[in-house]
């Protein structure tokens, strides 16, 4: 869920406005994620175990999926392949995977001639430098 900090405007400026008030935790992460990697939201969709964000780099037009995978369940291969399978199907350059379990050594193994980045779980769901205590 979106604390009170961020508001609808704060979101939208960011071309967040696909997200919900009820974000998850992986869909936070992804947006900080699009946020410093200077991404903009252009979709959003709820899949049967994840939400896939597609983004878009403005200044390059280079387009990205970012699952979400809200689950403590172990990442594997499967996911890699789904993921490589819609990439290749809707002509998108990169992907990356948050998820809020771990990641199997195949997975880890796998993506890397996938070309898909995992998020490790400890990464933050918030602005760590403009965060205030």
């Amino acid at each position: 869920m979106w604390d009170d900090t961020v508001s609808p405007l704060h979101r939208s400026k960011c071309g967040l406005k696909g997200l919900s008030a009820e974000a998850t935790l992986e869909e936070r992460k992804a947006v900080e994620l699009m946020k410093l990697r200077g991404y903009r939201l252009v979709k959003r969709e709820d899949q049967k175990t994840s939400i896939r964000l597609l983004a878009e780099m403005p200044k390059t037009g280079k387009k990205a999926y970012f699952w979400c995978i809200p689950m403590e369940a172990t990442v594997g291969v499967h996911y890699v392949k789904q993921l490589r399978k819609a990439m290749d199907a809707d002509g998108v350059e990169g992907g990356i995977i948050i998820a809020r379990g771990g990641y199997t050594p195949a997975a880890k193994a796998s993506v890397v001639k996938e070309g898909i980045e995992l998020i490790p779980r400890l990464f933050p769901a918030f602005e760590i430098f403009k965060h205030t205590l």
